[in-house]
Parts: C-alpha cells; sequence; structure tokens
C-alpha cells in the first residue's frame, strides 16, 4: 500500500501543476518550491518559484525588452544611427528594428549599421565604401560585386567585336561581316585624317608665301649702302648740269671753260 501511494504521488504532484499553470507559454516546472512559471516575452523574472505569479514576474522597463521566456533581465532597446530609419519601434517583446536611409543599405542581416549603396560600374569593399570596377570587369547591377569581361562568344562564327567597360560586357557579333566593317572604318578614319592634315599644311605654306611677296626683300647694307651713293651722285650730276648751259656760239659754255680753266690749274709747269 505504502509502495502504491509513493508511485501515485509524483502523478499528483504533475497534475498539481498542470493546473496551477493553466494557460502559461511554456508550461510549467516542478521544483521543491512546487509549481514555477516562465515568465513570458516581456516580463523579467524577480522571483524564481515565488507562490504568486505577480511576485515572481515583473514587466520590462521603458527603453528594454525581452523576447524569451523565463530571463532575469531586459535588454536595452537598439538605438538607430544617423544613416539608420526606424523601421519598427522597440516594444517591450521586440527590439528596434532599423533601417538605411536612401541611397544606402545595411552591412549585415541585423542592419548594425549603413553603407553606401554602390552604383553601376561600382563593387563594394570590405570598409563600407565603394571604388570603381577594375580594368576589365563590369557592374551591370545596384551594389553587386564586379564580374571579369566575357574572353569568348557562346555562338559559332562569333568573336568579341567591342570590349566591355566598368558597366556592361563585352559585346559578341559575327567576327567577319563585323570585324571587316569595323576595318573599313578605321581605314576610312585615317585616310580622312591624313587628306586634313595635306589641306591644313598646303594652305599654311600658300599663306606663308603670300605674307613674304608682300614684304620688301631686304638686301644687304653693303649694297644699299652703294646704292645710296650713286643716287647721290645722279643727284650731284643732274645739279651741275642744270648750271652749264650755253653763253656763247663761239665762246662754248661755262662749264666748259671752267673746265678747261681747272685741268689747266691741274697740268704742271
Amino acid at each position: 500500500m505504502q509502495g502504491s501511494i509513493t508511485a501515485i504521488l509524483p502523478a499528483l504532484l504533475l497534475i498539481g501543476c498542470l493546473e496551477c499553470c493553466h494557460g502559461a507559454d511554456d508550461g510549467c516546472t516542478v521544483s521543491t518550491g512546487g509549481c514555477c512559471l516562465k515568465c513570458k516575452p516581456g516580463y523579467r523574472e524577480q522571483r524564481r518559484c515565488a507562490p504568486d505569479p505577480k511576485q515572481q514576474c515583473v514587466p520590462c522597463e521603458a527603453g528594454t525588452y525581452i523576447q524569451e521566456l523565463g530571463r532575469f533581465t531586459c535588454f536595452s532597446c537598439t538605438q538607430c544611427t544617423s544613416t539608420q530609419t526606424v523601421k519598427q519601434a522597440c516594444t517591450s517583446t521586440s527590439d528596434t528594428v532599423c533601417g538605411c536611409v536612401h541611397g544606402y543599405r545595411c552591412v549585415d542581416a541585423h542592419c548594425s549599421g549603413c553603407m553606401r549603396e554602390c552604383n553601376q560600374g561600382e563593387e563594394p569593399t570590405g570598409k563600407e565604401s565603394c571604388r570603381t570596377c577594375p580594368d576589365g570587369t563590369f557592374s551591370n547591377q545596384i551594389h553587386q560585386n564586379c564580374t571579369p569581361w566575357r574572353t569568348s562568344c557562346p555562338h559559332p562564327g562569333h568573336g568579341i567585336v567591342a570590349l566591355g567597360t566598368a558597366f556592361h560586357d563585352s559585346i559578341c557579333g559575327n567576327a567577319s561581316s563585323d570585324d571587316g566593317q569595323f576595318t573599313w572604318l578605321m581605314v576610312s578614319a585615317v585616310i580622312a585624317c591624313l587628306s586634313g592634315l595635306v589641306i591644313i599644311g598646303l594652305a599654311c605654306a600658300y599663306k606663308i608665301k603670300m605674307r613674304k611677296n608682300k614684304q620688301p626683300a631686304k638686301k644687304p647694307p653693303a649694297e644699299r649702302r652703294r646704292e645710296v651713293e650713286q643716287e647721290v651722285e645722279q643727284e650731284v650730276g643732274q645739279e651741275a648740269g642744270s648750271l652749264c648751259h650755253p653763253q656763247q656760239e663761239e665762246g662754248g659754255s661755262l662749264c666748259s671753260n671752267a673746265s678747261k680753266g681747272s685741268e689747266e690749274k691741274l697740268l704742271p709747269v
């Protein structure tokens, strides 16, 4: 009989526990002090296994929260930073949910911080910043890592007709026709450039020649000096000739007589 009572006693304690904890979120636990509740989210345990549940669980203070059952301390609510925005305010049962302002995005799943959103042609770095795609890579999506340009084309007979940029991959096309067209375009461009240079050179040469023709040629100083002396001698001769006119038909001119007189003076005796 005593053995039967000993076997039934634990079962009775468990039934009593379930009755006193009816409606609890996590059931109840058997303790030497009787049935113990686990405090609901939003409440912290003040006293373990108190006879009165009101003495065991107290609500979290403002600015704090608890999400799990049976916690003794409440956690402080997260404060969003300057580049963050509050998506969901903190409550006694849940923490603040932060987002990022326009042009920024979360650095992790919990949005512990924000970084600038990388545009096309850029990729994110580990320093919460962006950098331009290195040469030979591209990014055509927002905030994605740069991808190397393709080096071959998937379709037979196609080849790379245009290299990629930081914003798009290399372009494939019909290699034969496109290459020929590209070659002719390059040849035409070179011929046009050379023709333009020749025309400009000829125009400059003609302009320089015309400018030289308009300017009088400069003579050496010695030659110029001789010309001046000849001009002076001619002027002196003309003035002397104007003074030497005939005075008499038989007597000759004054200049002739003067010349003879001067010659006689110069002859030796």
